[in-house]
């Protein structure tokens, strides 16, 4: 049987660390090679800004920062 995810690069923005690594888990399972976890906007912007990537997981709010500067950044790319 086929991964969904084989051969896609897939960013994992998630401040709780058990919820970050049950995704990573589960992502890398489905044959995705996952980046980060990351946990704060800043990091994320980093990683969108200099990764090639095929999807991302996507936390609304990261140790309370709203992440609308994360999801403008990924809709401007």
């Amino acid at each position: 049987m086929a991964h969904q995810l084989a051969g896609k690069r897939v960013l994992i923005v998630e401040d709780e660390q058990m919820l970050a690594e049950y995704l990573a888990d589960a992502m890398a399972a489905e044959g995705a090679e996952v980046i980060g976890p990351v946990a704060t906007v800043n990091a994320a912007l980093d990683v969108i800004a200099n990764t090639p990537l095929d999807g991302v997981t996507l936390d609304l709010k990261l140790a309370g920062e709203m992440t609308f500067r994360v999801s403008d950044a990924l809709a401007a790319r």
